[in-house]
């Protein structure tokens, strides 16, 4: 589970990139 905490803020920071895409 914390891994998965620790994954969400580099969430926030990939999303973005997606949309570049």
């Amino acid at each position: 589970m914390e891994e998965v905490a620790r994954a969400m803020p580099r969430i926030g920071d990939i999303a973005p990139q997606f949309e570049a895409l």
